[in-house]
């Protein structure tokens, strides 16, 4: 037809994502996603390096990366830590650096001037429930030995590349390589 500009439409894009877990940046990677979505796009590759943020946060996207209908493919680029862990995992893929590391641990809160007793006590009932949910989606997704569960339980365990496809954090060790359009969270 003439003067009809037919274009051919896009399977899958690439986004670069570096940077701590918060509520703007939920924000941008829920309209970026969006639009993927509403685009039919296909797949969505995202490339993470993070040293973790709000379990809120990481929860969140966790359970929105499941519940799209597309493949979510996620690379960890050098470190993915703490909240970000929870993140990664709900990736349909994951995929690690061959010099990558994780970085996971109970949850840790600054305690600032708490101003009394009770107060203090509904933060350690709110630290019991995030271990709990976030302990969950490990369990779901990885197996760590017993003496890594204890590290776990009582310090931050790193895991390397090669650790973290023996668990089933990550499925192989591989890099980012845009073969798309990309863009930046």
């Amino acid at each position: 037809m003439k003067g009809v500009i037919v274009t051919e439409r896009i399977k899958e894009i690439w986004v670069t994502f570096g940077g701590v877990l918060d509520v703007p940046i939920i924000r941008t990677t829920f309209d970026l996603f969006h639009k993927a979505y509403v685009d039919k796009v296909e797949t969505i590759h995202i490339l993470m390096h993070s040293p973790g943020g709000g379990i809120n946060e990481g929860v969140g996207l966790y359970n929105y990366f499941r519940s799209l209908p597309m493949e979510i493919v996620a690379y960890n680029a050098g470190t993915v830590a703490s909240a970000a862990v929870t993140a990664y995992l709900g990736a349909t893929k994951r995929i690690v650096a061959p010099t990558g590391a994780f970085l996971v641990h109970k949850t840790v809160v600054p305690v600032p001037n708490v101003g009394s007793a009770a107060r203090l006590q509904a933060a350690v009932d709110s630290i019991a429930i995030d271990d709990e949910r976030t302990e969950a989606i490990l369990r779901e997704h990885i197996n760590l030995t017993d003496s890594q569960w204890t590290v776990h339980g009582i310090a931050d365990l790193t895991l390397s590349a090669s650790e973290s496809i023996q668990c089933g954090l990550a499925h192989e060790i591989g890099y980012f390589a845009p073969a798309g359009p990309l863009f930046n969270i």
